[in-house]
């Protein structure tokens, strides 16, 4: 439970949440439980409440320097969306007021997530809009997750690079993932004859992107790596097993809609050839929050 304390005539604000339930999937009912305590007389425009998320990103930002030189560099803006809002008729006149409310996680929402360069946060607000003065907020976090659809895996995933020096082939079994689950597939290794290289590996990693007016802001994180074989090794063809396991961090794929802010993850193949550029072999995967139902 949140709770504000008033100074002077501005009411202390409770804010409970049904049940004691804190995830939800989209489409669930978020049921909450607002109270104000005694303040006579005091000043407010209507008091908003609802379901709010505040999306923090990392954004493109150009401005220019006193030679009037173009200067790129980056912002942290937060963004706040009212999904979900009710006016309360508080009675300004004093008294303890309880209300209940519930309101709904739209479908497609953005789920809770903690990146680099992006995050998405979800909360329950209460706004005391008071003239002439400073408003009162109070917030009660909830975590909307991200469901593993039933239909997401329809199959094995392939993906191939061909190259003079050597042939990659990523097997994955399925493509969509939640989190606490492993990744596994295996890399079928093809070399040319006379191949010049320094290792092979996969990597596990997940990549953020952040859209703006100035531009675009990347971030990629290998989260974590395999070396499947060394330069002594890349003589013959050679099938290499592979298994990641994907951590309980909160950092689902996802797009945040109207907002210019996504994360996903991939997994990737690399033959690692100093001065000449790597050989890469490259599957997107779906990653999410919560297990499908059984």
């Amino acid at each position: 439970m949140q709770t504000v304390f008033g100074r002077g005539e501005t009411p202390e604000i409770g804010i409970e949440l049904s049940d004691g339930q804190r995830s939800f999937a989209p489409g669930e009912v978020v049921r909450a439980r607002i109270t104000f305590s005694a303040a006579k007389g005091f000043k407010s425009r209507p008091v908003r409440a609802g379901l709010v998320l505040l999306r923090r990103s990392q954004e493109v930002d150009v401005v220019r320097d006193s030679d009037n030189d173009r200067r790129r560099t980056h912002t942290w803006v937060t963004h706040e969306q009212w999904v979900q809002a009710d006016d309360l008729e508080v009675d300004t006149s004093g008294g303890p007021q309880v209300f209940d409310r519930e309101w709904k996680v739209p479908a497609g929402a953005a789920p809770t997530y903690a990146g680099e360069i992006t995050s998405n946060r979800w909360v329950l607000k209460v706004t005391i809009d008071r003239k002439l003065a400073k408003d009162v907020n109070a917030e009660e976090a909830i975590v909307v997750v991200s469901p593993l659809p039933a239909e997401a895996n329809q199959g094995a995933l392939v993906q191939s690079a061909a190259h003079s020096d050597a042939n990659l082939r990523l097997e994955l079994a399925r493509g969509a993932f939640a989190e606490g689950e492993r990744v596994s597939g295996t890399l079928v290794f093809e070399p040319a004859e006379g191949l010049k290289a320094r290792g092979l590996r996969v990597e596990l990693a997940r990549s953020e992107r952040v859209t703006s007016r100035d531009g675009t802001n990347e971030k990629t994180v290998v989260v974590e790596v395999q070396e499947l074989a060394r330069e002594d090794q890349l003589r013959q063809r050679a099938e290499y097993p592979f298994a990641f396991v994907l951590a309980r961090a909160g950092q689902p794929s996802h797009v945040t809609a109207g907002a210019g802010a996504t994360a996903s993850w991939s997994v990737r193949a690399i033959l690692d050839r100093p001065m000449r550029g790597d050989v890469e072999a490259v599957q997107e995967v779906l990653v999410y929050t919560q297990a499908a139902s059984a």
